[in-house]
C-alpha cells in the first residue's frame, strides 16, 4: 500500500474512532448534550493533518509532476449566519519531487493562504438520515495565495500565484464548542500570468486561466482531518 493510501486510511480510522468516545462523554449526564445551530459561539479555530496530491506543469516544458505527500492545516473563522461561514486557512502543502528538464531532478515546496465562504448545512439528521452526533455538510469556495519554492542543482526559484479554492466535507459536533472535520479541497493552478494549457479532468479538456514564469504551475488537492474549537 502506498504512503498516501496508508495516511488516508489512518485519517479515516482516527475520525471514526473519535466520534463514539465523544458521544459517550456527551451522555454522561441525564441525556445527550443538545448541540444545535443556535450555539452562541461564533468564532472558531482549528488545525489538522492532510494528505495532499500535487499535480504540476513546468512552464515552456513538457515535464510535469504528480505525487501524494503529507501536509498540515490551520484555520479560523466566523459564523455569519446559521448557514454561512467565512474562513481563513493556511495549508502547508508539502514537498514533491519531479524532473524539471531532461535528467535534472527538482523539488518544490508549497504553502497556501486562503479566504473562503462556506455553506454550512442543517444537521444531516434533519433532512437525510439519523446520526449519533450532529453532522453537517460543508461546501466552500474562494481564493488563495500560493507560494511555490522550487530548487534543483541548476537553479532555485520562488514565485507566488493566485488560485481559486473549492471544496466539500463533513463536520461532526462533539459538543457546543468542539468539532471535527473531514474535508476535500482543490487549490487550482495559477490565475493570471502567462497563459499555459493545463489538462483538466484527466485530460478531457485543457484549461488556460494563467501560468507561472519560473516555477512549476501547481494544483493541489488536500484531504484533511482536523479538530476545531468554538469561542
Amino acid at each position: 500500500m502506498s504512503l498516501a493510501l496508508r495516511l488516508a486510511a489512518a485519517l479515516v480510522v482516527a475520525f471514526v474512532a473519535v466520534a463514539p468516545a465523544s458521544r459517550a462523554v456527551a451522555q454522561t449526564r441525564s441525556g445527550p448534550v443538545d448541540v444545535t445551530l443556535t450555539s452562541p459561539y461564533r468564532f472558531y479555530v482549528g488545525g489538522g493533518v492532510s494528505v495532499v496530491h500535487h499535480t504540476g506543469y513546468m512552464p515552456y516544458s513538457p515535464f510535469n509532476s504528480e505525487e501524494w505527500v503529507p501536509g498540515t492545516k490551520v484555520f479560523g473563522g466566523y459564523k455569519i449566519t446559521d448557514w454561512l461561514l467565512v474562513e481563513g486557512a493556511w495549508h502547508y502543502l508539502g514537498t514533491a519531487r519531479f524532473f524539471e528538464s531532461p535528467g535534472v531532478r527538482a523539488r518544490e515546496t508549497s504553502n497556501s493562504l486562503s479566504a473562503t465562504l462556506l455553506y454550512y448545512s442543517p444537521p444531516v439528521s434533519s433532512w437525510l438520515f439519523d446520526t449519533p452526533l450532529p453532522v453537517h455538510v460543508l461546501v466552500r469556495g474562494g481564493l488563495a495565495f500560493k507560494d511555490i519554492y522550487q530548487t534543483s542543482v541548476v537553479q532555485t526559484n520562488e514565485e507566488g500565484i493566485l488560485a481559486f479554492v473549492v471544496g466539500a466535507g463533513l463536520e461532526v459536533e462533539f459538543s457546543k464548542r468542539w468539532f471535527g472535520r473531514l474535508e476535500y479541497e482543490f487549490v487550482s493552478t495559477a490565475i493570471g500570468g502567462p497563459g499555459q494549457n493545463v489538462p483538466t479532468l484527466k485530460g478531457l479538456f485543457n484549461l488556460n486561466i494563467g501560468g507561472t514564469r519560473r516555477v512549476i504551475n501547481l494544483m493541489t488537492t488536500p484531504i484533511s482531518l482536523s479538530v476545531g474549537y468554538r469561542f
